[in-house]
């Protein structure tokens, strides 16, 4: 295929997915690579026939698209979201497309993303130009996905969380977003509570947009200074990273990421905490938060709240 700026990746995927599999894979598979993507469940035969069809994806990326590459990336993501023995992707079953240069992707995926508000928050792509509404915190952000831009259950959760711990007067110390994505999270604690935040992902792209995402709705980078406040950034390996350690204790952690790395993590995470520090614990899907709420348990942190927000429960614990 010839160099272009934008493409198109389109697959279709077998039965079996459910909506929340088929919605996270669409919504995350390419991170902060991809600048929309769209889903769509082909038209049962009849109602009894609906876990019997297929999905059709499709992602909007730029750059130049290399089939192998992408299918490789595209399983490497269904083993991190635990859907590896449902989907096994090989570079003939891609559909690459230039994009037609006059086609406003950008304006259609705008579109897909009106202000909308959780809690005090009033959250906003650059498009919109309407000021917040009286009482609310204005949070820009520019993501393509429901999983980035604040409107997912799971950030949703986390977000009204974070409300509950300001209003039951917190005052801490150090932040950590482990797994920030878009910062969305790390940004609205920095809002909520003008304290230090490091905010973390595995993926450097994320950095770049969480940085990007400070900068527009004018947090000040921190200058790891203890009188100082802001946020500061850095990628790799979670709590090995050297300074989320030598930033550690936090009073408040975020991870909203899946329940399987949150419970590999789960020793570093409660020891990074502070006593009496909490952990929102989010990514989780209802039937899963038991057993993710047990390992904390194990661990002597004590459940505090459960916030379901449609299939999606995000937790709220302290040490």
């Amino acid at each position: 295929m010839s160099d272009a700026s934008l493409y198109t990746v389109t697959i279709r995927l077998p039965a079996g997915l459910s909506d929340v599999q088929a919605s996270l894979f669409a919504d995350e598979a390419f991170g902060g690579d991809q600048i929309s993507s769209s889903l769509v469940r082909e038209t049962p035969a009849s109602e009894s026939d609906l876990g019997a069809t297929a999905w059709t994806m499709q992602w909007l990326l730029a750059g130049v698209a290399e089939p192998d590459a992408l299918a490789a990336h595209l399983n490497d993501a269904a083993a991190m979201f635990d859907m590896a023995d449902m989907i096994n992707v090989t570079p003939a079953d891609l559909d690459c497309a230039i994009v037609n240069p006059d086609t406003n992707w950008l304006e259609q995926s705008y579109r897909a993303f009106p202000p909308f508000t959780v809690g005090g928050f009033y959250i906003h792509g650059s498009h919109s130009t309407d000021p917040a509404p009286d009482g609310f915190r204005a949070l820009q952000i520019d993501a393509a996905t429901a999983f980035g831009s604040g409107e997912h259950g799971t950030t949703a959760g986390c977000l009204l969380l974070l409300e509950q711990l300001k209003a039951d007067g917190m005052t801490p110390g150090r932040i950590l977003d482990m797994g920030c994505g878009s910062g969305i999270l790390g940004i609205a604690a920095w809002m909520l509570f003008d304290r230090p935040v490091i905010a973390s992902d595995i993926d450097p792209e994320c950095m770049r947009v969480t940085d990007h995402h400070g900068e527009i709705n004018h947090v000040p980078v921190w200058d790891e200074q203890s009188n100082t406040t802001g946020m500061t950034t850095c990628a790799g390996d979670g709590f090995r990273l050297p300074l989320v350690q030598n930033n550690a204790p936090y009073t408040i952690v975020i991870a909203n990421i899946l329940p399987a790395p949150l419970l590999a993590m789960a020793n570093d995470l409660v020891a990074a905490m502070e006593q009496d520090g909490f952990v929102i614990l989010s990514g989780i899907l209802n039937e899963q938060a038991d057993e993710v709420e047990a390992a904390y348990i194990a661990l002597n942190l004590k459940p505090v709240t459960r916030m379901v927000r449609g299939e999606w429960t995000s937790l709220l614990m302290q040490k």
